[in-house]
């Protein structure tokens, strides 16, 4: 058991049970006028002539997988967004498109727009279009250990399933046939949202717990699910879920390394988000689901301890302050 530090913001599905003989065959697609990109292309006519007014671009191999927030930068650095779907017809066709196009045609899936990032519990499309038709697999989405935020349409049978926004793999972008999407900027919250016992930087509000059994406060230290299950539940507003503290910068590491100075003469540790459960690899994921860009490991670390250290603390010790260590 220990202390811990939360933050808030200021699976593929499975083939058919009797495998198909072959791939799947790639639909017929048309180039997409108005694009000075070949690999937009446009549904070819069949009456559905409010559907034709958007391009298509199919981003299936190896090479060109990503995680969710990385193929939507792609997407919108192109005037486009990750695929938005509102009908049966253009999910066949999407999900035809992106099995022909796999390198794996029965496993194969793509990113698509929807996700579940901003709210709670409700899936929107990134590209702001009513979320007026899904198509499910079978028990999805299922939000599988609370860490599938991010949906992906399969590339056989296209059913939709969510997953973790920071595991990599293709994706679909879409736009409008002619001109292009513009990407909305955020609104910053203004200074002094966080709440009174909060600590806010850049934008997000943290907060240190544990050490209760030691200190006699409420807060006791706890094992690194109780955590992360506490961070979550002491989400500061609806729209802004807390979880684990993620940690992206030398900057957002050094404001956490000093606000954890305090506790160094008692040596306490504080669970952050890292984790390798989290993914079928077994590497390091943030339970926020956000993109691992960065990371302060301490001499010699993770070495897994025989393999049982799945968790990451960050140390306090004045001689190690700041650095992250795996533990069990």
């Amino acid at each position: 058991m220990q202390g811990f530090v939360c933050e808030v913001e200021a699976g593929v599905p499975a083939p058919p049970t009797t495998p198909p003989t072959g791939p799947p065959t790639t639909p017929p697609s048309e180039p997409c006028g108005g694009t000075n990109s070949e690999a937009w292309v446009r549904r070819p006519h069949e009456g559905h002539e409010a559907e034709e007014d958007f391009c298509y671009a199919f981003f299936i191999s190896f090479y060109t997988s990503a995680t969710w927030s990385q193929a939507h930068h792609n997407c919108t650095s192109q005037g486009g967004d990750l695929v938005s779907i509102h009908s049966e017809e253009e999910s066949t066709w999407v999900e035809g498109m992106v099995g022909g196009l796999g390198p794996d045609w029965v496993g194969v899936s793509g990113w698509t727009g929807l996700n579940r990032l901003s709210t709670d519990g409700q899936h929107e499309w990134s590209d702001g279009s009513s979320a007026d038709y899904f198509h499910w697999g079978e028990g999805e989405p299922n939000n599988a250990m609370g860490q599938e935020s991010c949906v992906s349409i399969g590339g056989y049978g296209g059913l939709w399933n969510d997953e973790m926004c920071s595991i990599s793999q293709g994706f679909v972008c879409k736009k409008p046939r002619e001109g292009t999407w513009t990407t909305q900027p955020s609104t910053p919250f203004p200074k002094g949202h966080c709440p009174a016992d909060w600590m806010e930087f850049e934008g997000r509000c943290y907060k240190f717990y544990g050490g209760g059994e030691f200190t006699g406060s409420e807060f006791v230290s706890l094992n690194w699910a109780d955590a992360s299950a506490a961070c979550r539940n002491n989400s500061i507003s609806r729209m802004h879920n807390g979880n684990l503290a993620s940690i992206h910068s030398p900057l957002q590491q050094a404001f956490l390394t000093a606000q954890a100075a305090r506790f160094a003469d008692e040596g306490w540790t504080f669970w952050i988000g890292l984790n390798n459960d989290l993914s079928l690899d077994a590497t390091f994921k943030w339970s926020d689901e956000t993109d691992v860009t960065f990371t302060n490991w301490a001499s010699d670390e993770p070495n897994g301890a025989w393999y049982d250290e799945h968790c990451v603390e960050m140390l306090s010790s004045r001689d190690r302050a700041g650095r992250w260590n795996d533990k069990a």
